[in-house]
């Protein structure tokens, strides 16, 4: 009978063989065989380290260069007029006069580009006087860029071109005035409003 043989050492023996080639068997067929194991596909990394989805990151907005900035509650104007008077005689502002067209704003003595643009400038003189002008170009940081040295003949008128870009401020100094034969040096800025006046769609560029 089995049961009665069941203590002998090499029926134990068989039993323990039997366990032995089951157990192989079952492991054989198992995920963790490296016959049958398959590897999840790669991911595209779209998640955070966290494993949720990572966050949509929306474009940031390019700022207005600081130029446009500083102006900001000026007057957008498609024309304006640089009016110098040198005070020689009738105070009319019609002594040298830059009047140009352009994309931008002005507010006080300030103005300044509101897009890259290339400038057309008429420059007029009403004065039995002559006066070195200077234009200046200031970047959106208000350092310098260009110095542009003219020469405004007695009644005499001129055109000269400006290349801006946006942001940029432009400004207007009277280096000296030449008047008989006599030279007065001056270098007043055109925020001395003495002797500037900036209008926006004014020019004054008619008169004596």
């Amino acid at each position: 009978m089995f049961f009665g043989n069941f203590h002998r050492p090499s029926v134990i023996r068989s039993a323990l063989a039997c366990a032995a080639i089951l157990c192989l068997h079952a492991c054989a067929d198992s995920s963790f065989s490296g016959s049958t194991a398959t590897r999840s596909p790669k991911v595209e990394q779209t998640q955070s380290s966290n494993g949720l989805p990572a966050p949509s990151v929306a474009p940031q907005a390019t700022p207005n260069p600081p130029g446009l900035d500083v102006i900001e509650g000026g007057a957008p104007v498609s024309k304006v007029g640089i009016n110098m008077d040198d005070r020689g005689g009738s105070v009319d502002y019609n002594d040298t006069a830059y009047c140009f067209t352009f994309r931008g704003a002005i507010k006080g003595a300030q103005i300044v580009s509101a897009a890259k643009q290339k400038i057309q400038v008429r420059r007029t003189n009403r004065s039995g006087c002559s006066h070195q002008m200077e234009i200046r170009i200031l970047d959106a940081s208000r350092n310098p860029k260009q110095t542009i040295p003219d020469y405004s003949g007695s009644n005499q008128d001129g055109q000269l071109a400006l290349d801006v870009e946006r942001g940029d401020f432009i400004e207007v100094m009277a280096r000296s005035f030449i008047c008989k034969g006599t030279t007065s040096t001056r270098d007043i800025p055109m925020t001395d409003p003495t002797y500037f006046k900036i209008a926006a769609n004014v020019c004054n560029n008619t008169g004596n």
